[in-house]
């Protein structure tokens, strides 16, 4: 017979659950960005080869986003280039957005637009790749295939990682529950 208080962890089935709950939802999460960062993957990969146009900037805004400092971090600052392009695809006008990832000055505060002014200025003209078969799919800028390995890498291990937790909680699940009576029931089962 333990007494009170000995190496004997009590289990309780809503707590297992829960975990099992939790670990699906960090599954579905998990599932939806390898799925995201596949089809950009794809897409990357596949502008290499996708034929190029004129674009004229319509409208551009330089959005700043910041994170506050917390215990244990300092301020975190992101930019991003919004911006608003027309171009023409066999006789067919079309209008697209694009975000375009912006490296923040060195310094917090500083103003990163007077080097991006003559870039994104209305009317600027440059070269974005589309997609064939759907002209208002557009590539403004090469690369991001490394984005799209390190989301599907993301995804894969978390998937790997909440599908195990949850096989492991459901075996917890199926086995007999230990202690947790009481003195009482303690008592009676050493009868």
């Amino acid at each position: 017979m333990d007494s009170e208080g000995t190496g004997r962890i009590t289990r309780h089935r809503f707590v297992i659950v829960g975990g099992i709950v939790l670990c699906v939802l960090v599954f579905v999460a998990a599932i939806v960005l390898l799925a995201s960062g596949f089809r950009d993957w794809r897409r990357v990969e596949a502008s290499v080869n996708w034929p190029t146009t004129q674009a004229e900037v319509i409208d551009s805004k330089l959005v700043r986003r910041i994170s506050p400092p917390g215990r244990y971090s300092t301020l975190w600052e992101r930019y991003t280039l919004e911006i608003e392009l027309r171009y023409t695809v066999n006789g067919t006008d079309y209008t697209s957005e694009a975000r375009l990832p912006v490296f923040a000055p060195s310094t917090p505060g500083a103003d990163p637009s007077s080097d991006l002014a003559t870039f994104t200025a209305p009317g600027r003209k440059f070269t974005i790749r589309y997609d064939p078969e759907d002209p208002a799919t557009i590539m403004v800028l090469r690369g991001g295939a490394k984005s799209a390995r390190l989301a599907m890498g993301t995804g894969a291990l978390l998937a790997l990682v909440s599908f195990a937790s949850i096989l492991l909680l459901r075996s917890q699940l199926a086995r007999p529950q230990v202690g947790g009576g009481g003195k009482a029931q303690d008592a009676a089962a050493s009868d």
